[in-house]
């Protein structure tokens, strides 16, 4: 069985957040936030795949919490949910890289659809991620191999030059004292 992405649903009115929370868990571990530093807070203290997020709430705007998640963590997907989408807004939210808008009232079919192309898009970043890694983590033991091999050829030739020196400097003692009467 594969683990369960998590959704951070991030809304202060608690008819939409409960809704959309109750829509997303039977295919998702949910986890709400009724403002946005408490979402923010939420996506430092633990892994979080997709966030829904209200545009229009107390203190930070939807917009600010976008930023501050994308800065936290730029792989997470946060789908904007709204009654209050604009042109201008919109832009915004595509400059942050938000994943997609739902207008509220939302379609169900249609936001169960988007949150799973959210996670999955989600999850080939975090393949790809882990990947590159491997990659690196792969590049960077050949690549001491052969400074391996590199230093072990230049400790065999100092160990040479280093007999040769011993025995020059052996001759040159005894023809020294060959010498003396």
């Amino acid at each position: 069985m594969t683990e369960q992405s998590t959704v951070l649903v991030v809304d202060d009115e608690i008819g939409p957040r409960e809704s959309l929370r109750a829509i997303l868990k039977p295919d998702y571990q949910v986890l709400v936030a009724t403002e946005g530093e408490q979402a923010v807070h939420v996506v430092e203290q633990q892994p979080v795949d997709v966030v829904l997020l209200d545009l229009r709430m107390p203190g930070l705007s939807g917009m600010q919490v976008l930023e501050k998640i994308k800065s936290i963590d730029p792989s997470i997907e946060v789908i904007v949910v709204t009654g209050y989408a604009s042109y201008e807004t919109v832009l915004e939210g595509l400059r942050l890289h938000a994943f997609d808008y739902i207008p509220k009232p939302f379609n169900i079919p249609h936001l169960r659809e988007i949150v799973k192309r959210a996670t999955t898009q989600r999850q080939i970043c975090q393949q790809r991620a882990k990947e590159m890694a491997e990659q690196q983590l792969h590049d960077l033991l050949q690549h001491l191999g052969i400074v391996s091999q590199s230093l072990q050829q230049s400790l065999q030739t100092l160990a040479q030059v280093s007999q040769t020196l011993e025995k020059n400097y052996t001759n040159l003692l005894n023809s020294s004292s060959a010498e003396v009467p």
